[in-house]
């Protein structure tokens, strides 16, 4: 019997093939039709299945896998995979009139070709997001349908770190003409090898979609592969003058050496082909001069320090003084006011308050400007006193123009070095399992008083003077510490394996409950001169009430559908309603309403978003990170509506199924929102994020602006972030690490300036 007739015999069950449509390296794909459902699918075959070796077709049932997780409309569906026969097959969605990228670019113009390479890399990003890399983008493998949308394929040679044993190092796998040089060069996915080498090879495409040539095109394998490795390739406008320079900029910069000096992922390179496409300039294009900018920024010298902040304070009083067509006589000399009342925190639907001209008019407008960029335009000073500086014309000034300029540029300073680093635990050795490493929770009790829980059950309290931290108080408590909760200035609460324990901060543990089984989560209110607690366990919620030094009541108010740890949760509407979330990926959060605790209806997005792993109270409204890198304001009195930062895009311009990109939304992270905290009234918003596999992503921190929902500040973190806090005056930062480290960061978006500015 020939080859293709046993196939058909395998496989008549379920499918009956009618054509060959393609056939590569792995695998061979016919169009068939599905019995019993009439509908038309591409079917692909493993190529050689009869000798394939167990790894190959381990791989190959990885690919379908890989791709089913992988929900995003930029991605070709997997409808099922099985074996019938001793022959592997995976069943995808079939595209009738569907061409690859390279067919395509025929007939299309520039536009064309720019948006199909963007929503490439918009599909590229998701599985970016979730930890997996594509490794063989070429144009064969982006198809583009009868409607002239781009769908990538082919997930056959994709890594994930549980995936990694089937690469080797020094293992060569992809297209030789669009591999990294680190690829090139044999090193391994998750080493040497990440987004980077997604981005790439997106280059390349990009390079062929302005020439319609490759940039490597050597004689031999071999001289292919030294090409690669050396990256020496003609520039694209030495081939086509034409091609628009911006676009020359952004395809360099995907095919720069170092993967480092590359796009750090494919959803940056997509950010920039939107602005190309929306007739802005990419940031690869205008990067010299912002790099320019912050060189000098960060330069500020000492002399003429005292001339800018002598200008910044006289042009900030002539702000807050109305014009007057009359010249006043001049005021003597008297004591420094104090300053305004700060405007209150702002719901998720309302008016910014740093938004409309600032009060005094034109000509104050202007002189506050001209004191502003006096200072970024000074010389060699201390960072400290340059922070200082910028702290005082902020609050001065914080309504003008430029404000968002000038808490940018603080951020820039303020989060470049923490102020203080303090030791809860020791550091764990190498090859600890995340598990039992130390992992830090934060909370502030009051603004000079700092609570930190290592995961040991080592609890460590700090009173803060203006000079830093002194020695702390200690307490021990056995059991793995899994969530904090302060209450007052003297009152936290801890979650101590199956135990909820009450701790005084002048006289150590005092009190407990016995919870059903493991707590995971805790948030707390203050209800009729009593203390609530929801406290997450496996699966439920319960509400706990404290009065006084004892618990008094406690109840079951929800159930989750299975049994995942319930990891997030907080109080939304002043203790009206509760937010909470589990680990599972299915109606994962929900939203709880006063007296009955009936869950409230939220959009389809919400419901099979990914889990929520952090969050934190804004007073009506609360702030979400989640497992994807999304961070979500959630509308207190209407859950159904929320905000994605950066820019607060509204939900309907986020997708359901994990809110995947669209049109230009990208989430705030690459990785795992692990944290989140919030400044009072007008202060800025914190997020912390880990990778979600090692070489996946960084540890960082980002501040985000509370008007605009602009990033402040990102910056990279020593070892992976555990916890955030945010003291109630908004002039301290605390992150917790994994290492057993707790980090503080001087604020300078507070109601006050920093300590010290003139």
């Amino acid at each position: 019997m020939k080859p293709e007739d046993r196939l058909r015999t395998a496989l008549s069950g379920r499918y009956e093939l009618l054509a060959e449509i393609g056939r590569g390296g792995m695998g061979v794909v016919y169009r068939a039709r599905e019995r019993g459902l009439a509908r038309e699918v591409a079917l692909k075959i493993l190529l050689g299945y009869e000798h394939a070796s167990p790894q190959q077709r381990a791989r190959f049932a990885r690919e379908a896998e890989l791709t089913a997780a992988l929900r995003h409309p930029g991605i070709l569906r997997v409808h099922a995979a099985g074996e019938a026969g001793g022959v592997p097959w995976i069943a995808y969605e079939f595209l009738r009139g569907a061409r690859t990228l390279g067919e395509a670019f025929g007939d299309a113009s520039l536009r064309q070709r720019v948006g199909w390479v963007r929503d490439a890399a918009r599909a590229l990003g998701a599985a970016h997001r979730q930890g997996i890399l594509h490794r063989d983008v070429k144009e064969e493998n982006i198809l583009v349908d009868a409607e002239g949308c781009a769908k990538v394929a082919d997930f056959g040679l994709a890594w994930s770190e549980d995936a990694a044993r089937l690469s080797k190092t020094g293992t060569i796998l992809g297209t030789v003409t669009h591999l990294a040089p680190e690829q090139a060069t044999g090193q391994r996915a998750g080493a040497g090898v990440g987004p980077p080498a997604d981005v790439w090879a997106l280059g390349v495409v990009l390079y062929r979609a302005l020439t319609d040539e490759l940039p490597f095109q050597g004689g031999s394998l071999p001289e292919v592969l030294l090409e690669v490795a050396r990256a020496r390739f003609p520039r694209p406008r030495a081939l086509r003058p034409e091609a628009p320079a911006d676009l020359e900029a952004v395809c360099l910069r995907c095919l720069r050496r170092n993967p480092r000096d590359r796009y750090p992922h494919a959803d940056a390179l997509a950010d920039d082909l939107e602005r190309w496409l929306a007739g802005e300039r990419p940031a690869a294009a205008g990067g010299r001069r912002a790099a320019r900018w912050k060189r000098a920024l960060l330069a500020l010298p000492a002399a003429g320090l005292l001339l800018a902040g002598a200008l910044a304070l006289k042009s900030a009083e002539q702000v807050q003084q109305p014009p007057s067509t009359a010249r006043p006589p001049a005021p003597p000399p008297k004591e420094k006011t104090a300053p305004s009342t700060p405007p209150q925190e702002e719901a998720v639907g309302s008016e910014p308050a740093t938004r409309g001209p600032a009060p005094g008019g034109r000509r104050a407008v202007r002189r506050a400007r001209q004191a502003l960029r006096a200072l970024f335009r000074e010389t060699s000073a201390p960072a400290a006193e340059r922070l200082r500086a910028l702290s005082a014309w902020l609050h001065q000034n914080p309504r003008h123009p430029e404000a968002l300029r000038a808490r940018k540029a603080a951020a820039a300073l303020a989060f470049a070095v923490p102020w203080r680093r303090l030791a809860v635990a020791r550091p764990p050795a190498t090859g600890t399992p995340p598990t039992a490493r130390p992992g830090v929770i934060v909370r502030f009790l009051t603004p000079q008083r700092l609570l930190a829980g290592a995961r040991s059950g080592r609890i460590a309290l700090w009173a803060i003077a203006t000079d830093g931290p002194g020695a702390p108080r200690t307490w021990s408590i056995p059991g793995p510490l899994r969530a904090c909760v302060a209450v007052d200035h003297r009152t936290a609460f801890l979650a101590r394996g199956s135990r909820v324990v009450r701790l005084d901060a002048e006289g150590g543990p005092r009190g407990r409950w016995q919870a059903p089984g493991p707590v995971h989560a805790l948030a707390a209110t203050r209800r009729n001169g009593a203390t609530e607690l929801a406290v997450g366990g496996l699966g439920r919620i319960d509400l706990v009430r404290f009065e006084g030094t004892r618990f008094v009541a406690s109840e079951s108010i929800h159930r989750f559908e299975g049994a995942s740890p319930v990891v997030t949760a907080v109080w939304l509407d002043g203790g009206r309603r509760l937010a909470a979330g589990d680990r599972s990926w299915e109606h994962s959060l929900v939203v709880l309403e006063r007296p009955a605790w009936r869950p409230l209806p939220l959009t389809l997005a919400q419901r099979n978003s990914p889990p929520p792993l952090s969050a934190c109270s804004l007073g009506r409204d609360a702030l979400l990170g989640n497992l994807t890198g999304w961070v979500l304001l959630l509308d207190g009195r209407d859950p159904r509506r929320y905000r994605s930062v950066p820019g607060f895009v509204h939900e309907s311009s986020l997708v359901a199924q994990g809110l995947r990109d669209r049109g230009g939304v990208r989430p705030a992270h690459i990785g795992r929102v692990v944290a989140v905290a919030s400044a009072p009234a007008a202060g800025p918003f914190y997020s912390a994020a880990r990778p979600l596999r090692p070489g996946a992503g960084t540890n960082e921190l980002c501040a985000w602006d509370r008007s605009s929902g602009s990033e402040l500040a990102r910056v990279p973190l020593p070892a992976p972030p555990t916890s955030l806090a945010c003291s109630p005056d908004g002039r301290l930062l605390a992150v917790g690490l994994e290492s057993g480290e707790v980090l503080l960061y001087r604020v300078p978006f507070a109601r006050a300036p920093l300590p010290g500015a003139r």
